[in-house]
């Protein structure tokens, strides 16, 4: 019976040595799992703290950059505006000149000019915009002028009031007389001296024409003459 209980008592010791064993195993294995577990905390704080300062910063380059684009982009519209602006008020003011030049009539004395080698002088009476008959639209301008001789006696001065022409100040393009509405040729010679003569000539001109230069062969041209409404 003693040996039994001895025997009992040996089995219980090693037992109880062997579990001992086993949980001091298990233990320090899971201490160094702890202690792994905090350095890798320690890492990934020291990652999360590092990736926040690197957002941090990214995030404020863009805020300026953002800033930078936008305070260009305004500079950008204003300055836009301002030009769109200066070029309305440009072309506004060049229509309103038109428009008031146009408005008005020719005074007397106003379109003079010397030609053929200054033994003729002519000047311009009106330049009105009328119907045109066989389309009726207001695409005709009726130049009414006068002229007279200055000279006792021309030479070879054959006036031929069908070669004017009207010209755009500011497209150059050139306006022709209309076939069988203007004065026949007439002879400077046959003109009393210091008299007289009226003249006319139709011009076919587009409507939205206000001003035009014209144009009488050997003589200076008159600039910038205003159109009048019939």
């Amino acid at each position: 019976m003693k040996n039994i209980l001895a025997i009992l008592a040996i089995a219980i010791s090693g037992a109880s040595l062997f579990v001992n064993g086993y949980l001091f195993s298990q233990i320090s294995n899971l201490k160094q799992t702890i202690d792994s577990l905090k350095e890798n905390s320690a890492e990934v704080k020291q990652d999360v703290a590092k990736l926040e300062t690197s957002l941090t910063k990214t995030n404020q380059e863009l805020v300026t950059q953002a800033t930078i684009l936008e305070n260009t982009a305004q500079q950008s519209r204003i300055s836009t505006t301002a030009e769109s602006a200066s070029s309305s008020a440009n072309v506004n003011q060049v229509q309103d000149n038109n428009q008031e030049v146009a408005s008005r009539k020719i005074e007397p004395g106003e379109f003079v000019s010397t030609g053929y080698e200054n033994q003729v002088e002519f000047e311009l009476l009106s330049a009105k915009r009328i119907t045109n008959p066989k389309t009726n639209q207001k695409d005709v301008v009726n130049v009414r002028l006068r002229v007279r001789r200055i000279v006792p006696k021309v030479n070879n001065a054959l006036i031929a009031f069908s070669q004017a022409k009207g010209r755009d100040p500011e497209t150059s393009e050139d306006y022709r007389t209309i076939t069988n509405k203007t004065t026949t040729y007439t002879s400077a010679n046959n003109l009393p001296e210091n008299a007289w003569a009226n003249a006319y000539f139709w011009l076919k001109v587009p409507e939205n024409v206000e001003i035009i230069d014209i144009a009488i062969p050997k003589t200076a041209m008159f600039k910038e003459v205003p159109i009048a409404n019939d």
